[in-house]
């Protein structure tokens, strides 16, 4: 499936890639049936056969049927971001069952079982960064501990800018209307939802993927360039002489 000096390098983009796609399966899978489970195992089988047959180059119907995020046409497809030119993948018939496998290591029966509820690590440490804001790790503070907490999860749920606004409204110090403190944290809270919300876009997500995709190029031809090798100071020796 892969060849040439820079196959290390493809397997670990073409990797990262095929994660990427399962996990995007997954989670449209789940918005798609509505968290219903048996729905989405017996529709796994045959998007896992469309990822491969994706992959492989004959995206098409079996997209289109079968896929949650790749629409089967040119102009709307998966973007396989990772690897590069997004060239199709000459496999062979054991290379197919090799991929399936990986596959069914997220998207099989089993798998399906531990990921229902699709909670990830990164909101995991997206509240712990927040966390930290609020309470850091070199300060101990033993009698508000808990406060700073709740104070973590409410500006995490509303953003700092409303959350403020709201806290200080309940603790009896609402702040003044109009005043240039609360222009501020409006303004501070329309940035935060514009910059979330324009993550989210279609265009922004392309525009994501086209920048992962020359970044990797680019490390890979600086990493596979030969920039010493043993002997390369030492003289050249002229065979006509000798």
């Amino acid at each position: 499936m892969f060849s040439g000096k820079n196959k290390r390098n493809l397997k670990h983009r073409f990797g990262l890639d095929l994660k990427a796609r399962c996990t995007a399966e997954l989670t449209y899978a789940f918005k798609a049936h509505k968290g219903e489970l048996f729905a989405v195992k017996s529709h796994m089988p045959a998007v896992i056969k469309a990822i491969v047959l994706c992959y492989r180059g004959s995206c098409g119907k079996s997209c289109q049927i079968n896929s949650y995020v790749c629409a089967g046409m040119s102009s709307d497809q998966w973007q396989k971001g990772f690897l590069p030119n997004k060239e199709p993948l000459k496999m062979t018939s054991d290379d197919e069952v090799l991929v399936e496998n990986c596959i069914n290591v997220l998207l099989g029966p089993k798998s399906l079982d531990l990921v229902r509820f699709l909670t990830s690590t990164q909101k995991c440490e997206a509240f712990n960064r927040t966390l930290q804001r609020c309470n850091p790790k070199m300060v101990t503070h033993s009698r508000n501990f808990s406060g700073r907490v709740h104070t973590a999860v409410h500006m995490r749920n509303h953003k700092f800018g409303n959350s403020t606004i709201l806290r200080t409204k309940v603790l009896g110090a609402e702040l003044t209307p109009g005043s240039s403190v609360i222009k501020h944290l409006k303004q501070n809270q329309h940035i935060d939802v514009y910059c979330s919300k324009r993550k989210m876009l279609k265009e922004t997500k392309c525009l994501r993927t086209l920048t992962r995709q020359r970044k990797f190029d680019l490390h890979a031809a600086k990493h596979y360039k030969i920039h010493y090798r043993s002997g390369i100071a030492d003289p050249k020796v002229q065979s006509e002489k000798i």
